[in-house]
């Protein structure tokens, strides 16, 4: 009941507006009808009365020349009777003798006011207009009587308005009744047009309540080309949008999700703390460039005292990819038990992969094995940034040799024939620098890239520092060099020094 009173609402608010200036024009109408109907009705009794005073003017002129009375009321009498409109005929002759015919029983009042009206001074016809109750309204119509320019007497009729008044009254109940059926009649036409025109408005209206309520999957369809049918053209694309932008925020907010969690993957899988290298110092630094970031390193025992390092660069940067780094870290620290040779585990570990990763998917990755005693690192890289070699005796920084492709985009036979090996021999003073893209490949606000020249001077600067300090500097220098520029990629670099 409620939401059809609100449907009926708009309909019957216009109908009655309509109503009321219908009913304003057919007052206006019928009082401007019913008032030159008056006027009308007055003037067509004013001539009649004019006829009648020439005529009673002309019939008395003999009487009074003869002087003869009788006459005088018989013309009167005559007048009256013969007239149902005059109410009273009076003659007066030069003598001042009056005589008086009238159709009313006249009351000492009226013959006073009668004998009190004014009289012509000319030759044209008075008329004066007498309300004096009980008596009807009276056009009182007077002349003077001439004979051959010689005033004979006075002659005076009224003529009573009282069929004036009868006729504007059946008038009027006629222009009531016909008003009345006809304000209802436009009162029904009009309801009908308005519910017609009002349709298109309360398909709106309910759409709108409705997108309001969070429907968003109807649509909105109005086959017209005026303002409503572009209002129900915004109004359906406001919607579509309004399902968009919602479909876009619940794809966000799930997003969101998904790198929260892989975030907390990637922190578990970057390590805390490092074990303990006799003789060596270590530094690491990760900054992711999103959320979560497609970069991880690791540094392990892998047995007689012998450590496993590596640094990967997965490239997707999602939950997909964070579940990539913690299947490569598994697998890549249970291979490293069982090889000794780096390029034997990233080959095995790309046979393990390559079936878990999506299309156009992969993995760049250096692994490196170090034994304290003996002073050696054996390495070998997947398509990842070369391991850079440093030396404070020598005072030099140099990249190491080293060729591979990434994991996840070959078959193993010839992922091993390209993949190389190579091992160095450390001296007091001597590390190694492993390092992701983001680095070399970071730009400054004029567009130049750091590249590994800068990365290379950075280390020389700062060769007689502990590696954590190494990579300290370092990240300063990068820091400085890209300025206000937003960080594009994962910066993550690793260093160990051997200073015993």
């Amino acid at each position: 009941m409620i939401e059809r009173h609100k449907k009926l609402g708009l309909r019957v608010k216009f109908s009655g507006w309509t109503v009321v200036v219908i009913i304003f024009i057919v007052s206006i109408t019928s009082t401007f009808l019913i008032y030159h109907e008056r006027k009308a009705l007055r003037q067509e009794r004013e001539a009649r009365g004019d006829t009648i005073i020439r005529n009673l003017d002309n019939l008395s002129i003999e009487t009074l020349i003869l002087r003869d009375e009788l006459a005088v009321h018989s013309l009167l009498n005559g007048i009256v009777q013969s007239e149902p409109d005059v109410l009273y005929a009076q003659i007066k002759d030069n003598r001042q003798e009056v005589f008086l015919a009238s159709a009313l029983e006249v009351q000492e009042d009226l013959r006073q006011i009668i004998k009190e009206l004014r009289f012509p001074e000319g030759p044209e016809i008075l008329k004066q207009y007498l309300d004096v109750p009980p008596y009807p309204p009276i056009i009182d119509i007077s002349k003077l009587i001439f004979v051959k320019e010689k005033q004979l007497g006075k002659v005076r009729i009224g003529v009573s308005e009282e069929g004036i008044n009868s006729t504007l009254r059946a008038l009027r109940n006629n222009v009531i009744l016909i008003a009345s059926s006809l304000i209802i009649l436009l009162l029904v036409v009009s309801y009908i047009i308005i519910s017609h025109a009002v349709r298109p408005i309360e398909y709106l209206s309910e759409r709108a309540r409705a997108i309001g309520e969070g429907d968003l999957t109807t649509r909105i369809k109005l086959e017209q080309e005026d303002e409503l049918g572009q209002l129900a053209g915004t109004l359906d694309s406001m919607a579509q949008k309004i399902k968009e932008s919602q479909e876009q925020l619940v794809e966000k907010e799930k997003l969101e999700k998904e790198m929260e969690i892989a975030r907390d993957i990637q922190q578990m899988l970057i390590p805390q703390q490092f074990p303990s290298l006799p003789g060596f110092s270590i530094g690491a630094f990760f900054k992711p460039a999103e959320l979560i970031g497609g970069d991880y390193y690791d540094l392990f025992e892998i047995g007689r005292g012998r450590f496993g390092c590596v640094i990967a660069d997965v490239s997707g940067k999602s939950i997909s990819g964070a579940i990539i780094m913690a299947l490569i870290r598994t697998m890549l620290r249970a291979e490293a038990m069982e090889k000794e040779s780096p390029g034997e585990v990233l080959t095995r570990v790309n046979s393990l992969i390559k079936p878990d990763l999506k299309p156009r998917m992969y993995v760049t990755a250096s692994y490196l094995i170090l034994s304290p005693r003996e002073k050696t690192v054996k390495f070998a890289s997947a398509g990842h940034q070369r391991p850079i070699f440093y030396s404070e005796s020598g005072k030099n920084a140099e990249i190491l040799p080293g060729k591979g492709m990434a994991l996840g985009i070959s078959d193993d036979k010839f992922f091993r024939r390209v993949i190389e090996e190579h091992e160095v021999t450390l001296q007091r003073g001597d590390g190694l620098f492993i390092y992701s893209d983001g680095i070399s490949e970071a730009f400054n606000p004029k567009q130049e890239e750091y590249g590994e020249e800068r990365i290379l001077n950075a280390l020389k600067v700062n060769l007689s520092r502990k590696a954590e300090d190494i990579i300290s500097a370092l990240y300063e220098d990068l820091r400085q060099f890209i300025g206000s520029m937003n960080q594009s990629d994962d910066i993550t670099m690793l260093s160990f020094k051997l200073e015993e």
